[in-house]
Formats: structure tokens, C-alpha cells, sequence
């Protein structure tokens, strides 16, 4: 229609038609076939019909149209006046040009704003997703700590005592199993020295826990039939407050991970008697905490709940060791105190501080027999205490200055020796009981760092693995001889621990992996 309103307006009309509303000029033809599909003035927009249209009379010379101007009557003129026209082209060219470099500018800016705005939103949704982690956490931290303000209320620094139930039913349990272990031997299921030799990486689980921070502390492992299933689990604690369950028999898949704490878990620890609390572990962090999980076996998810959470120490809580009986357990701390503490009412029974020690406990350990604790300091001292009258009844340190830390101690399960390592020499220290003294020291060859990380006897005794950065070697009791040498780890071991039978060996570390050493004939 702009053609033909073009038409209306600036060409020669053959049937000339105006309007007497608009006073418009227009040809008769188009006009009605406009007026016919829109009713209105196609110049002015104004409502119009055919009644207000007036046909004019022209003459010849009317129709034959304005004469050509004087400019367009030589080829001169004509090309001057495609140059203008050129001309007016080339600016309207450049000014859209100008205008599509300044949309081009603010559509950038806008994208920029908006992908500023969507890293801010997704920034907040983090804070804001971690801030309610950290108050479901706190929440439930409250709701599992009553029981522990009622175990401080009895008496916030000795404890209750050691009640002659307690006494009793430690030294019944010491009499029991030193009996039997005085007689025990090993039996034909447990690995043969050959089978120590033999001992391979079959097994790694690499990428467990969070890289920030990264490294596994500690791990444990479960071999055992809880609510009439059998279950082979190995327990690992991080540097990022996780606990992780692996299945390291059938799919070694995680089964179940849980933030646990809300700093680095320093230990992890099965408990003993599944036959009490089945899928019970405990826990023990540098949040001052110690706490006790249960795991559901039977569920299809294996849901991990806490049970409560002891809260007895000042500082952060190095380690932690489940008394003989099962009803009890023992934590030590950077505070340079250590707690026992009652397990079916999670109350305080004694809390111990010496004004000698002042750089905080490092390791500790149950006797196997329950009667005596062992405990390792940061200024390089073992100390042995007495725990029915929880005195300190004797000392170790092999050195004459008292530097470095005690990274790790360990009972044999013949009752007889304890082994403990530091950090800044290569040694095993073998301590003999009965005697009070170092009786040997296991001197690594090559060492791949300074001090030890970790020391552990088999449950068999007869066997004593040491680890020194990535590397562990085997050796044999008594004759403290190298049975193997064990590599795999990229990074520092920070713990292990022996299979059944004493058939392999696990082991984690501050490279996120997790690793399983054994005999070449298991499948």
C-alpha cells in the first residue's frame, strides 16, 4: 500500500479524487479499493468513505504532469545528482554503521552483567546451602550433647570416680584374657611368614574424601557378621570432617559417607562388641568431640545416625581406644589431659592431668588386658598409666633430649612389648614391659623422610609394620626381621591396619587413596 500511496501522492492522477475532510488528493481507483478494506484516510488515518470524496475536473495539461527541472536535462546534472544521491547513501551507511557499533557495546556490557550476576547468585546459593549445613549440624550437635552436659554436671574435672563395679569388672575382664593369652597360639588360618613375604598392592581405592582439605587420618577395618550379615568394611576418617564406609571385599564402593565433624577426624574406631550396638563406631576429632555412630545394616541406604557426643577435653582430641570389657572408652588430648568415660551412659568416670605435662598427648592405646594405658606426648615421652587407680606408674623415652613428637604407639597382643615411633628419626623403639626398657630398636634403611608415621602389631603377634612416608615394611617379632618392603602411596601414610588373620594389610594416607597389601594366592 506505500507504493500505491506513493503513487496517490506524488505521481500524475488520471481520475482525481479529494477529501473533504482531509483536503488530500488521491487517485479514484486506489482510493476506493483502500477504503473498501480499511475505512480510513491511508495519509492522515482519520475515519473516511466513499460520500467524502469529491471528483475534481483537470485539464490535458494537468494530466501530462511537472515538467522535468532544469537540472536533470543534460547528463552533467544527471550524474551530480546520483552523486548526492551517493553521498546521502554513504552517510546513512556510516551513521548505521555508528549505531550498530554502540549496540554491539551496550549488548556486551549487558552479557557481561549477566554472567556477573549469575556467579554472584551461584556464589550466594553455596553460602547459603553451607550455612544451612552448618546449622543442621550445630542442631543436631545440641540435640546429641545433652547427655553430655549431665555427665559434666556430676564433676567437670575428676569425673565419678572409679566405683568398685568399674574395678571389678575391669580386673575380671584383665584376668580373663590374660589366661588365655598366655596359652594362645597362632592358629593354621593365620598367615605363614612366607605369606607375609608374599604380600602385594592387590587392592586401591583412590579418591576418597575431599581434596580441600585433602588426606584420610585414619582407618579401621570391620570383618565381621552384624544382624546375620556378613560384612567386610573398612572405615576411613578425613581431613574434611568426612567418615567414609567402603565395602573393600565385594564392589569396594563406598556403602555410606557422613560429615562426622566439623574439622579433621583424627580417629576412627569399629566397635568391638557388635553383638551389643551392631554398625557402632566411634569417632574423634579435633572439634574437641568423640562421637558414636550407628550405622544401619539391615536399611537399603545404610543410614548413619549419631548416638551422642562426648565433650569432655578443651583442645583438640589426638586419639581414642575402646576398653577390653567394650563398656568403655578412653580419649586423649592436645590439652595434655586423657578421659574415660562410661559407654552405655556417656558419662565422665575419670578425667586425668599431670602438671609435668604441658605439650599435650599426642597417641594412646589400651593394653590389651584393659589395666594399663600407654599414652605419647609431643616432647617425646611414653607414659604408662595405671588405669584402676589412673596413676602414672612409669616412663620411656630413649633419647636425651626430649624433641619431636610421638606420632604412634602400639601393644602386641602377647602383652608383652610396645612399639612407638617419632617424628624425626627412622627408628621403631621396641619396649619391653616387664623389663621398663628398650630392648630393640628397627632402624629403616633408605628412609624416604625424616621420622614415622604409624606402628602396628598384628593380632596374631607375630608381626610389626612400620610406615615411613609412602613406604611400610613388615617384620618379624622377636627376631625383628624384614619379612617385606611395601610402596604404592605417592604421598605420607598417616595410618593402618591388619585384616583377619593377619592375611593383609591396609593402609591410607595424605594422597586421598586407600590401599589393601596381600598374599598373591588370595583371591
Amino acid at each position: 500500500m506505500r507504493k500505491e500511496e506513493k503513487n496517490i501522492t506524488k505521481e500524475p492522477v488520471q481520475d482525481p479524487v479529494i477529501s473533504k475532510k482531509t483536503g488530500h488528493l488521491y487517485e479514484k481507483r486506489i482510493i476506493q479499493k483502500y477504503l473498501e478494506e480499511n475505512h480510513k484516510c491511508p495519509i492522515t488515518g482519520e475515519e473516511m468513505t466513499e460520500d467524502d470524496l469529491i471528483e475534481l475536473k483537470t485539464g490535458t495539461s494537468t494530466l501530462a504532469g511537472k515538467p522535468r527541472p532544469p537540472t536533470a536535462t543534460s547528463i552533467p546534472s544527471l550524474l551530480t545528482l546520483f552523486q548526492n544521491e551517493w553521498d546521502s547513501v554513504m552517510l546513512e551507511t556510516y551513521q548505521l554503521k555508528q549505531q550498530y557499533q554502540k549496540v554491539r557495546q551496550e549488548l556486551s556490557h549487558a552479557l557481561y552483567q549477566h554472567d556477573a550476576a549469575c556467579r554472584v547468585i551461584a556464589r550466594l546459593t553455596k553460602e547459603r546451602n553451607e550455612a544451612r549445613e552448618a546449622l543442621i549440624n550445630l542442631q543436631q550437635t545440641l540435640n546429641t550433647q545433652a547427655p553430655v552436659e549431665d555427665a559434666e554436671m556430676t564433676d567437670a574435672s575428676n569425673g565419678i570416680g572409679m566405683t568398685p563395679e568399674i574395678i571389678e569388672n575391669m580386673s575380671n575382664t584383665s584376668n580373663a584374657l590374660s589366661k588365655v593369652r598366655r596359652k594362645r597360639k597362632p592358629g593354621p588360618e593365620v598367615a605363614t611368614h612366607d605369606d607375609i613375604k608374599a604380600f602385594s598392592n592387590k587392592i586401591e581405592i583412590p579418591s576418597l574424601h575431599s581434596t580441600n582439605p585433602s588426606g584420610i587420618l585414619s582407618i579401621d577395618l570391620l570383618s565381621d557378621t552384624v544382624k546375620d550379615q556378613k560384612v567386610t568394611w573398612a572405615l576411613t576418617g578425613g581431613k574434611d570432617g568426612h567418615v567414609n564406609i567402603i565395602d573393600y571385599e565385594n564392589d569396594r564402593k563406598i556403602v555410606q559417607t557422613e560429615k562426622a565433624h566439623s574439622k579433621k577426624v583424627n580417629q576412627v574406631t569399629w566397635y568391638t562388641k557388635q553383638d551389643k550396638m551392631p554398625g557402632a563406631f566411634f569417632t574423634a576429632s579435633a572439634d574437641k568431640t568423640v562421637k558414636l555412630w550407628s550405622c544401619d545394616v539391615e536399611s537399603e541406604d545404610k543410614t548413619i545416625s549419631n548416638q551422642y557426643a562426648f565433650k569432655g577435653h578443651s583442645a583438640e582430641i589426638t586419639s581414642l581406644s575402646i576398653h577390653a570389657t567394650g563398656d568403655y572408652f578412653a580419649s586423649a588430648s592436645i590439652d595434655s589431659t586423657w578421659s574415660l568415660v562410661d559407654l552405655a551412659t556417656n558419662q565422665l568416670i575419670v578425667k586425668v592431668a599431670k602438671d609435668e605435662i604441658d605439650t599435650g598427648f599426642s597417641c594412646a592405646q589400651f593394653h590389651p588386658d584393659g589395666l594399663i594405658y600407654a599414652t605419647g606426648t609431643n616432647d617425646d615421652q611414653i607414659r604408662i598409666w595405671d588405669v584402676k587407680s589412673a596413676n602414672h606408674v612409669a616412663s620411656f623415652s630413649a633419647r636425651k633430649e626430649h624433641v619431636g613428637k610421638i606420632t604412634s604407639i602400639s601393644f602386641a597382643e602377647n602383652g608383652y612389648h610396645l612399639a612407638s615411633c617419632a617424628d624425626n628419626e627412622p627408628i621403631i623403639r621396641i619396649w619391653d614391659l616387664r623389663k621398663l626398657k628398650n630392648i630393640y630398636n628397627i632402624e629403616f634403611e633408605n628412609p624416604s623422610m625424616e621420622g614415622l608415621q604409624s606402628v602396628s602389631f598384628d593380632p596374631s603377634a607375630q608381626y610389626l609394620a612400620g610406615a615411613c612416608g609412602g613406604d611400610i615394611r613388615i617384620y618379624l617379632i622377636k627376631q625383628w626381621t624384614e619379612l617385606c618392603h611395601l610402596s604404592g602411596h605417592s604421598d605420607n601414610i598417616t595410618s593402618m591396619c591388619w585384616g583377619s588373620n593377619s592375611k593383609s594389610l591396609a593402609s591410607v594416607g595424605m594422597d586421598r587413596s586407600l590401599r589393601f597389601y596381600v598374599y598373591l594366592s588370595v583371591t
